[in-house]
């Protein structure tokens, strides 16, 4: 340690007595062995010291001898150097200036008082700095050193520790892209908020929030603009709801928001439809706008569930309400729900057997040419005859099937069942028959790039690829990165061709018309309903017939069910048409003789 040890007076006054010289030599040699000795022990003091010294500095805390009475006996130069300690204020704190200047940053707030009474034995506490820094100070036994009573203080350095600690703690707790909480912080704050609601009375609400066509913006415009979207979107509901209440981010395009110490439920309603406001708002994404809206699933503590398990399925069930609903809106949990969720459960369970046992059907929907009447093509759908449910409806089971991935083996079955039965029909009534076949957007990403099990498929029972028309979505086609279109290309050099499905309810942009090769647009039943002389719906159609036809597309409208629906559309130059009207879909046997009949007499609506 720097401070120095001050030897003993070695000064010896020396007197020669008159004795006899035997006794003289004896009592010469006693004082030189006994110099000899304290040599020998002051020098193993020395080195003791020497030994002491080096040990203290070579240690990277600061460590320091304090008398109680607050001076300043001995230290470390780590000690001069954390404190930033000069020359006139070490002087100072030898004298015993130490606690009158330096108390306040050299021991934590639990030991700021008497240091006599402060500084006990063994205390080990933190000491935060101005600075920023964290110190670690750490009290020794007292001891007695020089005949002072004294104490030896340590400071460790443990900021990057705290740092580190705090950075784990952070990444385990908070969403690193928003800085939201994460589940798990989530969890925790619900379960706070769950025990205090059930001690004040107060209802407690749990939203689930899902960012409609987030997917398109992300496939469409890059992840980057995807996240720069999701942090604006954090901030805009983070802003619609009170400092207490808790905002957490689940994943993807998943918020959850809980509403705490509500005295009307009728308050999320409240905050749903401000974040929802918010949410249809623009986003700038630096170079583009965006806009997209949200789906919002309401369920309350503690009438509708009293765990946190049951409040986020409660959630997460009416979230799905809305988006069945056409989104952009909030919906309550209600034990309906709960019926139909067991109901779906239950489904998926049974979709894995259904295909194994032979439950599956297909019917077929006939094409009707408006000019000539015939029937050159029909849709083959898939149908679900469950022998203990009944007819399931494919609006029900279609949507599990591709949540799950099983529309992959029914899709792959439909297919070989309807290329089996076109082949039938082109053999015993017409040979240029066609069927149309839905693919999924599952099914497609699996044959992106390798299109070859269709096209083998026809190869191996005979047929060109005329003989089938693949009728996908306008969803495939939004992202300009993917390999859809050499998937397209093949599947046209095969000979199949490529309808839109429920064109004009997907994505708005119709820029992948001129980018991939596609031969029919089919106008969406949702317009068909409502075609009247004058309508906005009859407006649409008329121009999705005009553009398509000015593309060299042919066109296709779903749902046709009354006469005069039809003859605007013929009116309009509609192509083909499809719709109880004319035939509702009918058996593989049932087509086969309405082929052998010939055409649909349509002479009827002339003057319509």
């Amino acid at each position: 340690m720097s401070t120095k040890l001050l030897p003993d007076d070695m000064a010896m006054a020396l007197h020669i007595p008159t004795e006899p010289m035997r006794s003289t030599l004896r009592q010469a040699s006693h004082v030189e062995h006994r110099d000899a000795n304290h040599r020998l022990a002051t020098l193993a003091q020395c080195q003791a010291q020497a030994l002491l010294n080096a040990t203290l500095e070579a240690s990277p805390d600061a460590i320091a001898a304090i008398s109680l009475q607050g001076a300043l006996v001995s230290y470390n130069q780590r000690f001069v150097t954390l404190w930033g300690f000069d020359e006139a204020s070490l002087e100072q704190a030898r004298q015993g200036g130490l606690w009158q200047h330096c108390a306040d940053r050299l021991m934590p707030d639990s030991a700021r008082c008497d240091p006599g009474q402060a500084l006990l034995p063994g205390m080990h506490d933190e000491l935060q700095l101005l600075d920023g820094r964290v110190l670690e100070c750490h009290v020794s036994e007292r001891f007695l050193f020089d005949r002072l009573d004294c104490v030896v203080l340590q400071w460790h350095d443990i900021t990057r520790r705290k740092r580190s600690e705090q950075l784990i703690w952070n990444q385990a707790n908070f969403d690193a892209l928003t800085g939201l909480p994460n589940r798990a912080m989530l969890q925790d704050r619900l379960n706070q908020e769950m025990i205090k609601a059930e001690r004040s009375g107060y209802k407690l609400a749990v939203m689930f929030i899902d960012l409609d066509k987030f997917k398109e913006v992300n496939d469409t415009l890059g992840h980057d603009k995807g996240d720069v979207l999701l942090v604006e979107a954090a901030r805009r509901i983070r802003d619609c709801v009170r400092p207490s209440d808790t905002v957490a981010r689940l994943g993807g395009d998943e918020f959850v928001v809980v509403l705490s110490e509500l005295a009307d439920p009728r308050m999320a309603s409240d905050v749903a439809h401000s974040i929802l406001d918010q949410l249809a708002q623009p986003f700038d994404l630096c170079t583009v706008e965006a806009v997209i809206s949200g789906s919002i699933g309401i369920t309350l503590y503690p009438q509708d569930a009293q765990v946190i398990e049951g409040l986020f399925k409660n959630a997460d069930q009416a979230m799905y309400v809305s988006k069945a609903r056409g989104r952009n809106q909030c919906s309550y949990f209600t034990r309906e729900l709960e019926v139909a969720a067991l109901r779906r459960m239950e489904l998926v369970a049974e979709l894995r057997t259904a295909l194994l046992q032979g439950q599956f059907f297909l019917v077929y929907q006939p094409i009707v040419d408006v000019h000539t009447g015939q029937v050159r093509k029909a849709e083959a759908l898939v149908r679900w005859q469950h022998p203990r449910l009944g007819l399931v409806s494919p609006a029900e089971f279609i949507p599990l099937a591709e949540e799950t991935g099983l529309i992959i083996d029914i899709g792959d079955w439909v297919f070989l069942e309807a290329v089996s039965r076109v082949k039938q029909l082109r053999a015993e009534h017409c040979a240029d028959f066609q069927v149309s076949i839905n693919k999924s957007a599952v099914q497609f990403s699996r044959d992106k790039g390798h299109p070859g099990t269709w096209i083998d498929k026809l190869k191996q029972h005979g047929l060109p690829g005329s003989a089938v028309t693949m009728e996908i979505t306008e969803s495939l086609l939004v992202d300009p990165n993917s390999e859809v279109k050499t998937t397209l290309l093949r599947y046209r050099d095969a000979g199949i061709q490529v309808a839109i499905d429920d064109f004009g309810t997907g994505y708005s942009s119709l820029s992948y018309l001129k980018r991939f090769d596609i031969d029919f647009l089919k106008i969406d039943q949702s317009f068909t309903r409502n075609l009247a002389p004058g309508s906005s719906d009859l407006a649409i159609s008329q121009a999705i017939i005009a553009m398509s036809h000015a593309l060299g597309l042919q066109v296709v409208a779903e749902g046709v069910e009354t006469p005069e629906q039809f003859a605007l559309l013929k009116d309009a130059g509609c192509d083909f048409v499809q719709g109880y009207w004319l035939s509702r879909p009918i058996s593989a046997q049932a087509l086969g003789e309405l082929l052998q009949r010939g055409a649909f007499d349509l002479s009827c609506l002339a003057a319509a």
